[in-house]
């Protein structure tokens, strides 16, 4: 069509529909608004034959504006065709054009190691396992495997993720909510689906259940809706149990207690390849946090850990460290506890080859004159809480009882949200330090001390007492630190946080 033709598409004999063939729809005859028409719509009432000729150009007009529709409904169709066809050859060329991608030049066996470093999701660490808020008003019901994003992309990448298993092995699962819905039932085929993708490839999950509490306000029935559908969930994993290789799990106490029935049953889940495992429970079930040993200890024992962490209670030798189960837990190198006393600390006897021991909330306890012997211990990670029964003052002792020649990195710092409104000094003890130097003989790399009261003695006895140290990060309140220094009456020191940091 041409640029005239665009700007006057009608003709004297009617308007242009095609300038090929030159078809034309007549324009439109009938009356329009003229000084006739203007003039009766304000005369009032109309005489007969008036009447009658309006009424048969209303008619006419009402053939008309169907003629016009008639025409635009078949310009209409003959437009969603041209667009449909419009569509298929942009597919097309896209299509073609993908070939040509520079990604494509890739080959099979490099995008499917680079996949492979995209699907797995990061380590997560465990101060988060044990801090992540529960039962959030707004529910949380979703499931994800790191690959799927990927596989969904094209037919190339999804044919490549589905060619190797392993890139479907890492599941996480978060099923949270304050009040009882129907959760489980529409995942469990997902699930199904993804576990059969990942064939016998070693699995990687990531736990997060808790729902409402039942029998809280005498409205939910023992067993809720929302956990019904949590067991089904639960049992499709505990099938694959021979494949778990690290599993960090969060659960509330009717999810633990549907498991350890399920334990109970005939069909007991083994965990031969189960290397890393942390274990997180409903802190607001105070009788669950102390007794969990009874539910979890028979379970994970024989496995061939070498990370664990376990949830906060008062550990004691005999509930999950048995006699038998020192030899299964013989490789364990890596071990976190939420929260610690001194009445555990004979514990870490069970772990001969144990490198790596963080504790998340130590709160000191009883006096305990036993000495455990870590000859393997390289780094030790301690957040000091406030003890039960609140002192003044509180020294962490636990270095009194440990024996660590090999010891290389010391990191204390203070469990700040703990002290909120705990009236508790935390200061730092020279001579449980120096207590633990003549039992190890030890000498640091690095060293950390964090918003814990210590002198300046005391630091330069540190420095001497650490030839090979190479790196020190202080971080302390100087309001705090200024109580421990001589009295200078002339120095007018101002209270705030300093940090120093020094690499030698």
């Amino acid at each position: 069509m041409t640029r005239k033709q665009m700007q006057e598409p009608t003709t004297d004999e009617g308007i242009l529909l095609c300038d090929r063939c030159r078809a034309t729809i007549p324009k439109y005859t009938g009356p329009t608004c003229d000084d006739f028409l203007v003039k009766h719509r304000i005369s009032g009432a109309l005489i007969d034959s008036e009447a009658l000729s309006i009424s048969r150009t209303i008619e006419e007009s009402d053939l008309e504006i169907q003629r016009y529709d008639t025409e635009i409904q078949q310009l209409r169709q003959t437009l969603s065709r041209l667009e449909k066809e419009r569509c298929a050859a942009i597919r097309s060329r896209n299509a073609r054009k993908a070939l040509l991608s520079p990604i494509r030049k890739l080959p099979i066996e490099l995008l499917s190691e680079i996949f492979s470093w995209c699907s797995h999701g990061p380590d997560e660490d465990v101060t988060d396992t044990y801090g992540v808020d529960r039962r959030k008003a707004d529910t949380t019901c979703f499931m994800s495997v790191g690959i799927l994003n990927i596989a969904s992309t094209c037919t190339l990448w999804r044919a490549v993720s589905m060619s190797r298993p392993s890139l479907w092995s890492d599941i996480a699962i978060c099923l949270d909510s304050l009040y009882d819905t129907v959760s489980g039932y529409d995942l469990v085929e997902v699930l199904k689906s993804w576990l059969r993708y990942s064939g016998t490839s070693p699995l990687t999950l990531r736990l997060h259940i808790h729902g409402p509490l039942p029998g809280l306000d005498g409205t939910l029935p023992v067993i809720s809706n929302f956990h019904s559908g949590i067991e089904r969930v639960l049992e499709v994993l505990l099938l694959e149990s021979c494949r778990w290789e690290s599993a960090v799990i969060s659960m509330d106490t009717t999810s633990v207690m549907h498991w350890y029935m399920y334990d109970c049953l005939d069909t007991v889940p083994v965990f031969p390849k189960l290397q890393k495992l942390a274990l997180s429970l409903d802190p607001s079930d105070s009788e669950m946090t102390s007794s969990w040993s009874q539910y979890w200890g028979g379970i994970f024992v024989p496995a061939p850990l070498r990370q664990l962490a376990l949830p906060s209670g008062d550990f004691r030798p005999g509930h999950f460290f048995s006699p038998s189960a020192a030899t299964s837990l013989a490789s364990l190198t890596s071990l976190t506890f939420d929260i610690f006393y001194d009445v555990s600390i004979p514990l870490l006897g069970h772990f001969p080859v144990l490198e790596h021991l963080r504790i998340l909330r130590y709160k000191g306890g009883l006096g305990n004159s036993v000495i455990v012997q870590l000859e393997r211990l390289s780094h030790l990670d301690i957040c000091i809480g406030v003890p039960d029964n609140e002192p003044l003052l509180f020294e962490p002792d636990i270095f009194a009882f440990l024996e660590a020649p090999r010891l290389v990195s010391l990191d204390i710092s203070k469990h700040s949200y703990s002290y909120v409104e705990a009236f508790v000094m935390l200061r730092w003890s020279g001579t449980v330090f120096r207590k633990l130097l003549d039992q190890s003989a030890f000498s640091l790399h690095s060293l950390s001390i964090s918003e814990i009261a210590i002198s300046n003695d005391q630091i330069l006895e540190v420095l001497d007492a650490m030839p090979k140290l190479s790196h020190l990060t202080i971080t302390v309140d100087t309001e705090i630190s200024r109580r421990l220094q001589p009295s200078h009456p002339e120095q007018n020191v101002r209270s705030k946080r300093f940090v120093s940091n020094i690499d030698f």
